[in-house]
């Protein structure tokens, strides 16, 4: 970057028993080029609490680079109290951009370059880069598309930046912050910030690869966070279910429907009730086109190693999603309806601790 740089940049790497992982992120960032670790950006560890090394490993990196912070969160237990603490350190420090990621990415040699440029454009409040999934797993194939979603659909890139791939501007966060969910959190502040008018803006050239969960355990356990964050922040708000439960409850019953058109043509039953049925198949059937299409496109540019008809194994895992989804969400409006008070309390505890006021 130019000499004479006026901007503080703090790159923010969310960490928890993810040494591996954490050592490959902070290797990446010390290899930006047109940009220098130290000088022209800071690197803060915010940690939830690892018991793996992961402290170690950032000592063994701020020995030669100073400017590497690591800090366990105050309020274990979820990624959104963690985020308004990152917020509270930033805006305290007087950095001017924060660049949010995790210890599950390796960023390309110019993601912080491409990222800061265009950060320099006035209309642009958050920026997200773009995301490659990396081939390491069976559940990479089936769920790639999750992390590539904002890449996949234009509206969506508008109103939304992935929690682990995006730059905000500090200015930001004097109109809207985090709420403090276990998960889910960047899903709300996307929503809030958009009611709130932040501009979002998307660099192509600020390449990331991100890693999805190898195991099943460790599917289902990402999948569970995911939906207790999403009610957790439905209960905390108390405004209607995110939309994208209600699209993804609708996605669930796509095969039932579909079964259910062929037996009643084979039965008999009222040409009405069939064309309804028949209407609602065709509608699912040229929505999964239209998204294969676009998966198709994009797959050898945002998937590491892609494979013949991966947009179809996209869909199986589209539809492995979305019935977790909806047995998760069931599961949490139960759990956590009793609790909807406690954790109204527990958010506004959370944000006064940081000074900052209610945001719901």
């Amino acid at each position: 970057m130019s000499q004479g740089i006026v901007i503080k940049v703090l790159v923010v790497l969310m960490n928890k028993d993810e040494q591996l992982g954490l050592r490959r992120a902070i290797e990446s960032l010390t290899s930006q080029k047109g940009i220098k670790i130290c000088e022209d950006f800071h690197v803060l560890v915010m940690d939830g609490g690892s018991e793996d090394g992961s402290r170690e490993v950032v000592y063994s990196f701020s020995k030669l680079y100073p400017c590497i912070t690591f800090r366990v969160q105050k309020f274990l237990g979820g990624v959104g109290p963690a985020r308004i603490e990152v917020v509270r350190y930033a805006l305290d420090n007087k950095y001017d951009l924060i660049v949010w990621g995790d210890s599950g990415n390796e960023y390309g040699s110019e993601y912080l370059r491409n990222l800061i440029a265009l950060a320099k454009n006035k209309e642009c409040d958050v920026i997200s880069g773009f995301t490659v999934v990396k081939d390491d797993s069976l559940w990479s194939r089936l769920l790639f598309w999750y992390h590539i979603y904002h890449q996949l659909f234009g509206l969506v890139r508008k109103k939304h930046a992935p929690g682990n791939n995006k730059l905000v501007k500090s200015s930001v966060y004097d109109k809207v912050v985090y709420l403090p969910t276990s998960r889910s959190d960047d899903f709300f502040f996307s929503f809030l910030a958009s009611e709130k008018g932040v501009k979002f803006c998307h660099s192509s050239n600020a390449v990331i690869k991100v890693s999805m969960p190898k195991k099943f355990k460790d599917v289902l356990g990402w999948e569970r966070a995911r939906v207790k964050g999403l009610i957790e922040g439905y209960y905390i708000l108390g405004k209607g279910l995110p939309p994208i439960l209600p699209l993804w409850f609708a996605y669930s019953l796509a095969p039932a429907i579909f079964f259910g058109l062929i037996y009643l043509l084979i039965v008999g039953t009222s040409p009405y009730i069939f064309a309804i049925l028949g209407g609602l198949t065709a509608l699912y059937m040229l929505g999964m086109g239209l998204v294969s299409i676009k998966l198709n496109s994009l797959i050898k540019k945002a998937y590491e190693r892609p494979f013949p008809m991966q947009e179809i194994v996209a869909l199986v895992g589209m539809y492995i999603h979305s019935v977790l989804t909806v047995y998760y969400t069931a599961k949490y409006l139960l759990a956590l309806r009793k609790k909807s008070r406690e954790l109204r309390n527990k958010a506004r505890e959370i944000l006064k601790t940081f000074d900052f006021s209610e945001s719901f």
